[in-house]
């Protein structure tokens, strides 16, 4: 085959690879409310283990299905979630919140925060004479600005910055004094890789020097202007995801960007590894040539890299470029929504709120190639929720006290969902017992599952360890940890005790590979179990 056909053959392989394997009865895809109604959800819910996890990865397949494109705030994917939610509420004929006019939604909505695009270019000098137009970047494809970005508009030669990489203690110097002064630097991103890795360069759990800013932060105190970062091929995946980057806010008013800007004064985008070859190609150099090269060799300790490559000897100078950042416009709002459910206990006003989020990170590329599927983070959660609010449902007589049962939207951009449900009059008319928070409970079957918890949670901690012995299952706690890392953290602040369920994280968290077919079913039945019980007992004690 020629050259063309291959990478065609390649790229239609990896897409195949994106999408997960369909199971033995694939709920129909396009119509959300058929599928909320389909088999196998016939209630009340039969409680054996094995159909248990049929419905809890019927449930995961349609939500995680590429159809869905991530689930990302604002797009038509997680407005189909959301129907799906809904109609699985009104099958199971749980209550709204009292004032709810929305058939079980809870408006939220959060504002989009971006550079302005029309104020934003690249221009790279790519044609050796000099001569003709400069090449112009596509903001979206072939670059992206980052968060932390000063705005305004700098140009020049490009300098080789190697990975900017400023570390004393494993002495690794990528940049001397002020020899980037007045230059635009190139870097590349990640950290350098080790055959036999050196503590954390080249495993999986990258170091702090692998962040943007702190790269940036280490050109900025080199002289540089500015900074442009490309993916060597030895870190590279395709495809590569060259999206903006989105923040989000529920206050118009109040900039994240200002919040998370760190680095003053350095105009700072990634770009694709296409366009960081032909600058290379430019200069006369072959881009994986030069990360070998400033890599360590097999037998290498970082301390003895200095020698490794001359940078000063990788000279980009003959490339010119141009890049403008514009100041952030105006915030665009989008229309969110939390999906909430009540089964109304004997007591109505003491209520345990079981939640999980429904969103994900979405999906890139011209025709979506690309999509965050989404499986685990947090379709797992949210199919959990649903499972258990059927089985709350179901039951002859209601519980002592109400549960709650919420699937909250703009996790993954802020926690924004649950921070406005947290603090909304909707919610203020309860008086919370627990929260217990469902997020990423399908994988790494051989380890145990964790139970995050405050310190005012200790009781309920004690109770679900009591349970999980009788139930099998293993539990690792994390007493104390409380970190704005998933939704339990603005119910937290509020004052709320939290138990948060977490099987932990995986080389598929947020990439591609999290899909449905890669979940412990049988497993995830289990926690539900745990849960319920835990549900029932904190209910008992009220």
């Amino acid at each position: 085959m020629n050259r063309v056909l291959l990478c065609v053959v390649a790229l239609l392989t990896l897409l195949v690879a994106c999408r997960p394997a369909d199971p033995v009865d694939l709920p129909p895809l396009d119509d959300p409310i058929r599928a909320a109604q389909s088999a196998p959800h016939e209630f009340p819910h039969e409680r054996p283990a094995d159909a248990t996890a049929e419905r809890l990865e019927f449930d995961v397949y349609w939500l995680a299905d590429s159809s869905r494109a991530g689930r990302f705030p604002g797009t038509p994917g997680i407005r189909d979630t959301e129907r799906f939610i809904q109609t699985r509420f009104e099958t199971l004929g749980l209550e709204t919140l009292p004032g709810s006019d929305h058939r079980y939604e809870h408006p939220v909505t959060i504002y989009r925060h971006d550079f302005d695009i029309s104020e934003t270019e690249l221009l790279v000098r790519l044609d050796a004479e000099s001569e003709g137009p400069p090449f112009r970047a596509e903001i979206g494809r072939d670059a992206r600005v980052l968060p932390f970005s000063a705005d305004g508009t700098v140009a020049g030669p490009l300098a080789f910055a190697g990975y900017a990489i400023e570390d004393d203690d494993r002495g690794w110097s990528d940049v001397d004094g002020d020899e980037l002064d007045g230059r635009i630097a190139l870097a590349f991103r990640y950290e350098p890789w080790l055959e036999e890795p050196v503590g954390t360069y080249g495993s999986l759990e990258l170091s702090r020097h692998a962040a943007f800013a702190r790269k940036a932060r280490v050109v900025r105190e080199a002289g540089a202007e500015a900074l442009l970062v490309v993916t060597g091929p030895q870190h590279l995946q395709f495809p590569e995801e060259m999206r903006p980057f989105d923040l989000f806010s529920l206050d118009p008013e109040s900039s994240p960007f200002e919040r998370i800007r760190t680095v003053d004064g350095v105009l700072t985008m990634h770009i694709s590894h296409d366009l960081g070859t032909r600058i290379f190609a430019r200069a006369g150099y072959e881009i994986g040539a030069v990360q070998s090269a400033l890599d360590p060799a097999d037998d290498a300790t970082v301390s003895d890299s200095s020698d490794i490559v001359a940078l000063k000897d990788v000279d980009l100078s003959s490339v010119h470029v141009e890049l403008s950042v514009g100041a952030a416009g105006e915030p665009q709002p989008v229309a969110a929504r939390n999906m909430a459910a009540l089964v109304p206990g004997m007591d109505r006003e003491q209520v345990i709120v079981v939640g999980a989020h429904h969103d994900h990170i979405g999906s890139f590329g011209a025709e979506a190639e690309a999509v965050y599927h989404g499986a685990d983070d947090n379709a797992s959660g949210t199919a959990a929720v649903l499972e258990l609010a059927a089985r709350l449902s179901a039951r002859d007589e209601p519980p002592p006290v109400s549960v709650l049962f919420v699937t909250f939207t703009a996790e993954e951009v802020g926690l924004l969902g649950s921070r406005a449900f947290a603090e909304s009059e909707r919610f203020a008319g309860f008086e919370p017992l627990l929260m217990v928070n469902l997020d990423m409970i399908g994988r790494n079957p051989e380890e145990p599952l964790r139970l995050y918890s405050s310190d005012d949670s200790e009781p309920f901690s004690e109770l679900v360890d009591e349970l999980a012995r009788s139930i099998g299952i293993d539990v690792e706690h994390r007493a104390g940890v409380v970190r704005p890392n998933s939704d339990h953290f603005p119910f937290h602040q509020e004052g709320i005790p939290f138990v948060s369920l977490f099987t932990g994280l995986h080389e598929d968290y947020h990439d591609i590979g999290d899909t449905a077919d890669r979940l412990d079913y049988p497993r995830m039945a289990r926690i539900v179990d745990l849960t319920e019980a835990l549900i029932d007992a904190v209910a008992e004690d009220g």
